[in-house]
């Protein structure tokens, strides 16, 4: 009786419920496992699935990836991944599952739950498609107002999406370094057009002035719902890691790595960029200055692109 309840349960759900082999065969799904991935029954999708990772996975080795999360954790709760039904579309699932173990440890079988999550995914694609339009706009109105650094975000923006590209780090973050950097002298907005124009160096008082641009970019951001900290990314990008930086003064443990990064690509594009009061320079600033201003592993990553990997910034 226990059985059947059980069964019927399974049955009745909406979610996914499966169970899978080491080597990837599926040996029990329901009804709303079946439905998803386009089989007409679950008898059909267990003779039919032999090897998820290369019949269901869009990329193979994200299977390969969940396992050892399995392996180091125990489960995986709410992984989203691209799958592919059994005509081939490919739509975006939500996995939670774990491994079932005999006595000695040994691995039975993967047994959780998946949920269809494209429309969710979709719509916040569209979201952050319309978002980077935004942000496209607000840095072409930050280049009328300093032509005389026109391109100066775009570069910074290639620069910090190449060092986080070295670094390693996942997508999400890659997207928010980029996003943040194209708006990052959003703030310049509030200077006088005629100070950020200025041929020469500038005075005290004017540079004063600049400085703003930080906290006043902070303001116009904070309110609006990006899905990484983008104000705060914008706020810290003139702090510096022994806590010399603007506008709160804040050390190295207290920053985001984004601005750790941002800082970094805006000091090297200005360095390396000719400017009306002075020609191009070099790296040596963020070379002599690494720890002490500037996150180490950073200035590594920004300093491997240039030297050892050719890596040059477009016009």
């Amino acid at each position: 009786m226990d059985r059947q309840i059980y069964e019927n349960a399974v049955e009745g759900v909406q979610d996914g419920i499966f169970q899978s082999t080491p080597a990837g065969a599926i040996i029990m799904a329901n009804p709303a496992m079946a439905r998803n991935l386009g089989y007409a029954s679950p008898e059909e999708l267990m003779a039919e699935m032999t090897d998820v990772a290369s019949q269901l996975y869009v990329r193979p080795e994200d299977r390969e990836k969940i396992l050892r999360l399995i392996d180091r954790h125990g489960f995986v709760k709410d992984y989203e991944v691209q799958q592919r039904r059994k005509d081939g579309a490919v739509f975006w699932i939500s996995l939670s599952f774990q491994a079932v173990r005999d006595e000695e440890d040994n691995i039975l079988y993967y047994e959780g739950m998946s949920l269809d999550t494209t429309d969710g995914k979709l719509s916040m694609e569209r979201i952050v498609k319309s978002l980077k339009a935004t942000v496209q706009a607000l840095a072409v109105a930050v280049e009328t107002r300093d032509p005389c650094t026109a391109g100066h975000q775009r570069r910074v923006a290639e620069l910090a999406g190449a060092i986080a590209q070295e670094m390693k780090m996942d997508g999400d973050q890659k997207s928010g370094i980029r996003m943040a950097s194209l708006i990052h002298d959003l703030g310049k907005i509030s200077v006088p057009a005629e100070i950020l124009s200025m041929p020469r160096k500038l005075s005290e008082i004017e540079f004063s002035l600049v400085k703003t641009n930080a906290r006043s970019g902070f303001e116009i951001l904070k309110d609006i719902d990006f899905p990484w900290p983008i104000a705060e990314i914008v706020l810290q990008h003139h702090e510096r890691m022994n806590g010399s930086g603007y506008p709160r003064g804040l050390k190295g443990d207290k920053l985001l790595i984004e601005a750790k990064i941002l800082m970094v690509a805006d000091v090297v594009e200005s360095m390396i960029s000719y400017r009306p009061y002075r020609p191009a320079l070099t790296l040596a600033e963020i070379e002599e200055n690494q720890g002490l201003l500037y996150d180490p592993e950073v200035v590594d990553a920004c300093l491997r692109l240039f030297r050892g990997k050719g890596f040059r910034l477009a016009v």
